[in-house]
């Protein structure tokens, strides 16, 4: 995904979010590829700011876009793959980010794949019809909210954090955050450190063990050096468990 303000001296910038499925690191131009001429995309890399170890909320279509423009997890309400007829993941009364920038005297809109449930759930779609939209990564609603000097209603965006600072340098390391895997595992990354939560295996058949990586040495997570580094697991493992209570997510 690759963000685009415009200058600093506009009263209102515009914001554009492109957002793009099957998408790998080194698919495009700024990234290494010899492939595919990505020439526009290079030069947004070029001029702005490029991430290295940015990742998206989640490894699927519909979950990612749910955390895009609601700021929560799509695990923390069970959001997963859509069939085309499901129904609505997200209320016509949440608030999300182009709330967000309406609030602030924008117009907004999304042109593309929407993948996020339409109609009651088994309705056929006419799509020879008009097609009625629904409502329009996580922390885009707080980092925008600080750009545009609005605020997030309580109780809104609750998974989403203020990562402004990092994009302006001031705050490289940021906050540790949490990821969701397949078959229910969990991680949780803090610096240059992953833990990762053993896994019980489709229907508790028994899954691979607890892993700690350190992602400055071994980008490619060859290594699992949990055994060499217990303090810094059991650690990483107590602050997990934590961080699922406060969020009241399901287990």
């Amino acid at each position: 995904m690759l963000l685009m303000a415009g200058g600093v001296y506009a009263l209102k910038p515009n914001v554009v979010i492109i957002y793009g499925d099957d998408v790998g690191y080194g698919d495009v131009g700024a990234y290494g590829s010899k492939l595919i001429p990505t020439p526009n995309i290079d030069r947004l890399a070029a001029e702005g700011l490029r991430f290295t170890d940015g990742h998206c909320s989640a490894g699927t279509c519909t979950p990612s876009r749910y955390s895009l423009l609601t700021g929560v997890h799509g695990f923390r309400h069970g959001v997963a793959v859509l069939p085309p007829n499901a129904p609505l993941t997200i209320s016509t009364e949440a608030f999300t980010l182009p709330e967000l920038f309406r609030q602030a005297g924008y117009t907004a809109g999304v042109v593309g794949k929407w993948h996020l449930g339409i109609g009651a759930k088994g309705t056929p779609v006419d799509w020879n019809g008009e097609v009625k939209p629904g409502p329009l990564e996580i922390d885009f609603i707080s980092s925008f909210a600080a750009l545009l000097e609005e605020e997030v209603p309580a109780g809104e965006a609750l998974d989403s954090r203020n990562m402004l600072g990092a994009l302006l340098g001031k705050d490289p390391d940021g906050l540790p955050f949490m990821i969701e895997e397949a078959e229910k595992r969990r991680a949780l990354r803090r610096g240059d450190w992953k833990y990762i939560s053993a896994s019980k295996g489709k229907k508790n058949r028994g899954g691979g063990p607890a892993e700690l990586y350190n992602l400055k040495n071994d980008p490619g997570e060859t290594r699992n050096v949990i055994a060499d580094f217990p303090e810094k697991a059991a650690a990483m493992q107590a602050e997990l468990r934590q961080l699922i209570e406060q969020k009241g997510i399901r287990k």
